[in-house]
């Protein structure tokens, strides 16, 4: 089995990381120190992205359902997963924000990735750049720091 991208949760106890080990790149949880680990996403499409909240008590990741990867919400602790995305196009690549009240992400919607942002529950969705429309973005991380 291959084990990639690893998140560390803020209070460093557990860690979320992607693995192919059930035939599909699935979510899977470790808590550190045990040998407790388990696998969070499950069916035929693959899950990705995995992000720990700044709090701890979610994390945020995107899933491919109906051809398309969408981005969710999932209580680690729980199992429950909620859809913040959904559409014909992908969504992926979720960053918290440092207060752990948005999400920013890359979207397909405009037909190339772009730059979005959207509050927890889905809602406040909006474009967050205006380049070029054939400029592809990418890899949206946010900083605690102000300019």
């Amino acid at each position: 089995a291959i084990d990639t991208v690893p998140d560390l949760s803020p209070d460093n106890q557990h860690l979320i990381f992607v693995s192919d080990r059930s035939g599909h790149e699935q979510i899977y949880y470790l808590k550190l120190g045990t040998k407790i680990s388990f696998q969070l996403t499950f069916g035929r499409g693959s899950s990705s992205d995995p992000v720990w909240s700044p709090d701890g008590t979610l994390i945020a990741f995107s899933k491919i359902s109906s051809g398309h990867s969408q981005i969710h919400l999932m209580d680690p602790f729980t199992g429950e997963d909620n859809f913040l995305t959904r559409g014909r196009f992908n969504s992926e690549q979720p960053s918290w924000s440092p207060d752990g009240r948005q999400i920013v992400f890359v979207s397909s919607s405009t037909g190339v990735d772009k730059l979005y942002i959207m509050f927890i529950d889905g809602t406040g969705r909006r474009r967050l750049t205006r380049t070029p429309r054939d400029f592809e973005e990418g890899g949206p991380s946010w900083t605690a720091r102000k300019f």
